[in-house]
């Protein structure tokens, strides 16, 4: 099996890698590795009806990343200010 080739990320500060096979049997797979800082993600694409893989030309348009305060800010947004990633816990005193 190759090495990933590293490809062109459409997001700032990821590292994209991506490996493409044809099982055995038919069909298209591929597996897509970004990194970033503080973490990483493994995705796995496979289709048994579709061997030249088009839909994994298009899965970038639903899959996406956003940061931890972009999260947290929506978060407190659509709660109103009552709900946070990281809530400082309470004086148990």
């Amino acid at each position: 099996m190759d090495l990933p080739a590293e490809q062109a990320s459409r997001h700032p500060g990821v590292r994209h890698y991506q490996r493409t096979e044809r099982p055995a049997g038919g069909g298209f797979a591929a597996t897509w590795y970004d990194r970033f800082p503080g973490g990483c993600v493994t995705s796995r694409l496979r289709s048994a009806t579709d061997p030249d893989g088009r839909f994994a030309a298009e899965a970038p348009a639903v899959l996406g990343f956003a940061s931890r305060q972009a999260l947290d800010r929506r978060l407190e947004e659509r709660s109103g200010g009552r709900l946070h990633l990281d809530p400082v816990p309470r004086d148990s005193s």
